[in-house]
């Protein structure tokens, strides 16, 4: 069974703003359709690899299955792994558990225009 998702945060983006940290909520659910895994997961990495320039970005949840499935996106969209490493990647390095986040990860696809956009932003990132 899929636990309950906890109450939103209404304090989280008030503290981080006051420490100069840029936030954004992104909802990644367990149950959502491949395609809209697909779009959230594109938007999420977009923002995850913009956010980062020029320093570091932190992306987290409650169980690290949806983060970690973010961040396996965001490889895949760079062009660095293909899914099945990706998915290998965030199940064996990261908090990747959920046999349906994993599915997702698999069979994910980036979405346009932000497929561009992050391997646009992922060269100068990379380059440096």
């Amino acid at each position: 069974p899929v636990p309950a998702v906890p109450p939103f945060d209404t304090q989280e983006a008030a503290e981080l703003a006051a420490l100069g940290v840029t936030y954004q909520n992104i909802v990644i659910t367990r149950t959502m359709t491949q395609a809209q895994f697909d779009e959230m997961a594109t938007e999420a990495a977009y923002q995850l690899l913009v956010n980062a320039l020029p320093d570091a970005a932190l992306i987290h949840c409650s169980s690290g299955d949806r983060a970690s499935s973010v961040f396996a996106a965001l490889l895949i969209a760079l062009g660095l792994l293909s899914n099945d490493d990706a998915a290998a990647y965030a199940e064996n390095c990261l908090l990747l558990a959920n046999s349906a986040m994993i599915a997702f990860v698999k069979s994910y696809a980036p979405v346009q225009p932000r497929a561009d956009a992050i391997r646009t932003a992922g060269a100068g990132r990379l380059r440096a």
